[in-house]
């Protein structure tokens, strides 16, 4: 989760616990803010889990696609569902990196396709990128109930007429800017082979095509 929805949920429930499993540097503590009690630690989600079983009221799991084995997504949720205490919750969130246009009009032509299929194509057989498709049958085989699953068409600029996603678009054009080369660098040069100048060619354009408000593009979150 963002780290300012930590602190509020801290501010709010000030005798609960956080324990997060993080890959990277730690922000507990923002100026001003509630200190949480936080317990981080770097594990390998490919393995078991080592919490205790009934252990949390929520786990919050997030962009794990391109990290999680394609195996491995139905031990790992059974292990989520070991960990959580009865009646407690889990949320997923996973990006679905085949870019989408809102009226139809990217074609298998436009370079952000490109880089979708590229990029798919490159995981198959060892990590599940469209997972994000899958999680609402897995959890029914896994034993959830209550299971609320949407789509949310995530803008890639700012091409909204509802003033909200307009602001998201916004908001979200420096993320993808920066996302389409670090996404996408390992898996297409170094596991499909892509010569360095045509990835620097493909990424150009795709940048270009992403802040195109006609093309209206957006990943689906």
């Amino acid at each position: 989760m963002p780290e300012n929805l930590w602190l509020q949920v801290g501010g709010d429930f000030q005798q609960s616990r956080d324990g997060r499993i993080a890959a990277g540097p730690r922000l507990d503590r923002a100026p001003g803010s509630v200190r949480l009690t936080s317990h981080h630690q770097v594990d390998d989600l490919n393995r078991r889990f080592t919490f205790p079983s009934n252990h949390f009221d929520l786990v919050h799991s997030r962009l794990l696609a391109t990290g999680i084995n394609r195996a491995r997504w139905p031990s790992y949720l059974a292990d989520i569902k070991r960990v959580l205490k009865p009646g407690g919750w889990v949320q997923l969130v996973e990006i679905y990196f085949n870019v989408q246009s809102d009226n139809g009009s990217i074609t298998e032509e436009h370079a952000l396709r490109r880089w979708s299929t590229q990029f798919l194509r490159s995981y198959e057989g060892t990590k599940d990128v469209r997972i994000g498709t899958r999680l609402n049958n897995l959890l029914r085989d896994r034993g959830f109930e209550d299971i609320d699953a949407r789509m949310i068409p995530l803008p890639l600029s700012a091409w909204s007429n509802d003033p909200r996603m307009q602001a998201i678009g916004m908001l979200n054009r420096e993320n993808i800017n920066n996302l389409l080369p670090s996404l996408a660098l390992y898996p297409l040069t170094q596991i499909s082979g892509m010569p360095q100048q045509d990835f620097q060619e493909l990424i150009t354009q795709a940048r270009e095509e992403a802040e195109t408000a006609s093309l209206k593009a957006y990943f689906p979150l």
